[in-house]
């Protein structure tokens, strides 16, 4: 089959002052991802955390993924979608990451 590039995206639950999220914004990225590349996979709710300092912080996030050819017009999209993105969920850095992947 064919080799294509997953992008990975982690969508905050809370906004950075502890505020949930509103539904239009994560709507608004699934629809932009149907729309731009033609689907999308909700894969949930992941948690993380890391230390910095003396505190421990911790992410509740929903992943989504989309699996497109690996061209630099769909880069540069995705590039994009997450400026986008980032300024809707009011965030000073949003995590979005992709490798290769192999259909088979």
């Amino acid at each position: 089959m064919a080799t294509k590039r997953r992008y990975e995206i982690l969508l905050p639950v809370l906004d950075n002052a502890g505020e949930i999220q509103p539904a239009a914004n994560f709507e608004a990225v699934e629809e932009r991802l149907l729309n731009f590349f033609g689907g999308f996979t909700n894969c949930g709710k992941v948690r993380g955390e890391w230390a910095h300092g003396e505190s421990v912080h911790r992410d509740e996030l929903i992943k989504v993924s989309v699996d497109i050819d690996d061209t630099p017009w769909n880069r540069e999209r995705m590039k994009a979608l997450k400026m986008v993105t980032q300024e809707a969920f009011k965030q000073v850095e949003l995590y979005v990451t992709s490798y290769v992947v192999e259909v088979i």
